[in-house]
């Protein structure tokens, strides 16, 4: 018996926008059906129920890509929690920790989280859970150059999007979602150095640790032009309690903002940063339990200069071989 749970078809992706819409099917939620051969489907129920009252998540959004898996700890044991993740078409990748009822085959949301805030370039996630209990995921990455669909860059580069790093997730000690690279990513490592001109730009992990997380910023400038005209900036604000990756300045594309995620320092804790480029993905992780991920057009190939933000404790890069051979 296959238990299967959907948001209805593509065009509930517009029908909370929809003024005129009925209460019930505005905002996100998923059905359950089940079939015992992938092709006849009896609807059961509705799985979750959203919060009516916004403070997670807005009517005008719906649920589509979900993905709902347990939700093991850091070390792959049984948590007693689920996560479901996924998207609403105007605000992106986010989740759900809850608690999944077998018996009465529903699933309560006791926490939600995004995993982008600003648009929706962090999409579509994918998970599976590994053979040693881990929970993975990848998110599909929209491209930043055009003001049109998709379909105009497909036509001119043959392409369009890339995936996300695979990422572990899981619960941690204080209920909250840990989010870290799959460490199979170390694999990839290579040309061990302090000095970040040492690095290629192109594609390199670099990992910064700062004490004096009280600084205004902390952090990475990356992408950089020779005139300093053109960069991409990533930090800690501590004031506001945020993780930021400012793109403002960040050469091409329609998608040059600025994204902080929800993320504090709390007293006597180091800010620990893990960021990934790769052409023009930007990846970050702080502390393993936030992370944000940007695409970056330079204007030139001449923007990729680096350097730290702040008074950094400890830094260590590393050039990335390709993950594959072509």
């Amino acid at each position: 018996l296959i238990k299967f749970g959907v948001s209805g078809h593509w065009e509930h992706a517009n029908t909370p926008r929809n003024p005129n819409t009925p209460a019930n099917i505005r905002g996100d939620w998923t059905e359950l059906f089940e079939s015992d051969d992938l092709k006849n489907w009896k609807f059961l129920h509705r799985f979750y129920e959203r919060r009516q009252d916004d403070s997670w998540t807005q009517a005008n959004e719906d649920d589509m890509c979900p993905v709902f898996l347990p939700l093991p700890r850091e070390d792959g044991s049984d948590s007693g929690k689920h996560l479901q993740l996924f998207i609403s078409h105007n605000l992106g990748c986010q989740y759900y920790i809850g608690t999944y009822d077998k018996s009465a085959d529903k699933f309560y949301p006791e926490k939600h989280g995004r995993m982008t805030w600003k648009d929706f370039t962090f999409f579509a996630p994918e998970a599976l859970t590994a053979p040693d209990g881990r929970f993975i995921m990848w998110a599909w990455l929209h491209d930043n150059l055009f003001a049109d669909n998709d379909r105009t860059e497909l036509e001119k580069f043959g392409w369009t999007g890339v995936f996300s790093m695979p990422r572990s997730l899981w619960l941690r000690e204080d209920g909250t979602l840990g989010m870290a690279p799959i460490r199979e990513m170390r694999m990839l490592r290579y040309n061990e150095s302090a000095d970040l001109s040492a690095l290629d730009p192109v594609s390199c992990e670099i990992e910064l640790e700062f004490s004096g997380a009280a600084e205004e910023k902390c952090g990475l400038r990356v992408f950089a032009s020779p005139d300093g005209e053109e960069f991409t900036d990533i930090f800690y604000d501590s004031e506001a309690g945020e993780l930021v990756v400012d793109m403002k300045k960040s050469g091409i594309g329609r998608f040059n903002i600025e994204e902080r995620a929800p993320f504090r320092l709390p007293d006597g804790e180091k800010l620990k940063l893990d960021i990934f480029l790769d052409k023009c993905v930007i990846e970050v992780f702080a502390n393993d339990r936030q992370a944000i991920c940007r695409r970056v057009f330079t204007s030139s190939d001449a923007s990729c200069g680096i350097s730290v933000i702040g008074n950094a404790e400890k830094i260590t890069g590393y050039d990335i071989m390709p993950s594959n051979f072509y």
